[in-house]
Parts: structure tokens; sequence; C-alpha cells
């Protein structure tokens, strides 16, 4: 009898990896951080549904393993579009809720070969996005692979509109990111000031707690560069704009 054989297919994939959480489980204490992670991910969930209008586990894959977790939504050019929006809709609101929690967040989206069950998450893919996350990424963003980036861009007016309604960025750099906060503020309509206000005092306290650990300080201060740029486009966030004083220069962590 022969033996069924498994194979990869191709995948919009994320790799994430969730910064300074090894030291958090290493000090938990009654499971705390696990039901955080539990909490933020039935509440993305629930976000996206409301959104879509349907069940996003149907097409999600979701691994959480530690610190880090994947996901994954079927690549095809007929749907690339939605698929791409349920996955960005699904990391904006992951990164939101960690951030919110004081949490910071890193990772790669790409596309690429991949197969994963209940026991297998494999491929070329997967190693691709994991390299983006380690290698490229540097601070504290979700970076779009180019070939990704060229797949959903042409010129198709209605593409534009829609990928300006997805909301990601061009960095300093030259690597394209996800705009979450804006992503967030799609998927909910808004985002409140209640979240914003929780931020920013956050990172406030975050940026006096690690004001002699550079790398620390670097992702910090990319992220509230980011917070501020979101701030100062809207009135009603003006007060919850941090200083940027003493804000380190944008160069790789030696």
């Amino acid at each position: 009898m022969k033996k069924n054989k498994i194979n990869t297919k191709q995948y919009i994939i994320s790799y994430i990896d969730l910064l300074g959480v090894k030291e958090i489980i290493q000090k938990d204490k009654n499971n705390k951080f696990l039901n955080l992670l539990n909490d933020i991910y039935s509440k993305s969930i629930k976000e996206i549904n409301k959104l879509s209008g349907e069940n996003v586990r149907d097409k999600l894959n979701i691994k959480i393993f530690s610190d880090n977790i994947i996901v994954a939504i079927p690549y095809s050019k007929f749907n690339l579009h939605m698929n791409f929006a349920l996955i960005t809709g699904i990391i904006g609101q992951i990164q939101l809720l960690f951030l919110s929690n004081g949490i910071l967040m890193r990772g790669g989206i790409t596309i690429g070969n991949l197969y994963l069950n209940d026991i297998f998450v494999y491929g070329k893919g997967l190693s691709e996005a994991y390299f983006m996350e380690s290698e490229l990424a540097i601070y504290p963003r979700m970076i779009l692979s180019s070939k990704l980036h060229k797949k959903i861009f042409n010129n198709d007016i209605r593409t534009i509109i829609f990928l300006i309604n997805i909301s990601y960025n061009i960095d300093f750099d030259g690597i394209y990111y996800l705009d979450f906060y804006r992503r967030a503020t799609i998927s909910q309509n808004k985002i409140s000031k209640v979240t914003i206000s929780t931020i920013s005092s956050l990172l406030f306290k975050l940026k006096n707690k690690y004001n002699k650990q550079p790398k620390i300080l670097q992702k910090l201060d990319w992220t509230i560069r980011y917070h501020n740029e979101f701030c100062q486009k809207y009135t009603n966030f003006y007060k919850y704009i941090i200083p940027l004083r003493n804000l380190s220069v944008y160069s790789e962590p030696k």
C-alpha cells in the first residue's frame, strides 16, 4: 500500500517574535502570561470575524509556541487581496493588543511554500519569514517581503485604494512594514483614546526603565516615533505624544 504523500503549498506566511518574553515566561506565576496569550488570540479572532462577517479560523492557520507565533493563509491570485486583508488584520490586532500590555513584537510577512498540520510546520516560506524577523526587521515592526509587495501592488486604481486602506508604510530604510495602528483603526472603525493613552503611558515608563540598555532603548524609540507620528495626524490624540528628548539614532543594534 502506498503512503499518502504530503506536499507544500503556497501561503502568505507570517513569523512573529514576541520581544523579551522568554524572561516573562521564566518568571510567570499562575500561568498569567499563558492566559494573556489566549486572551489576545481570542480577542483578535473575534474582531476580525466581526469585520469580515465570517469565521476566519476556517481560513487562517495560527500556531503559538512560547514566544513565537506563525500565521498563514493559503495563497491564490484570485483572492489575494482578501486573504492579505485577513492576515494583516489579525496581525494588526495581535500587535496592538500586545503593545497595550507593554510587549513589543516584530516579524516578517511573505509568500512561500509551506506545509502545516497538527504536527508539522515546514517549508521554505517559513524559513524566509523567520529570516526576515531575525535579520531584517530589527525594530518592532512587521515587515513585508519585496515579492509579496509586488504581488499585492499593481496599477489598478481599485488595488491602490485597497492598499491605502490596508495600511502599510515604507520605513526610513526602504522596507515596507504594517501600519498596525491604522490597520486596527480600519478593523474597529476607530482606535480608542483609552488604548492610545495606555500605550503612551507604558512606552514612557518602559523608556525610563531601560534608559541604560541601548538595545532595548533602540526598539522602544522606534515604537515611540511610530506612535507619535500617528498621534500627530489626529488632534484628539495630540496629548498622547511622548516627548522626543534623547531618542536614540536609528542604526542596527551591535
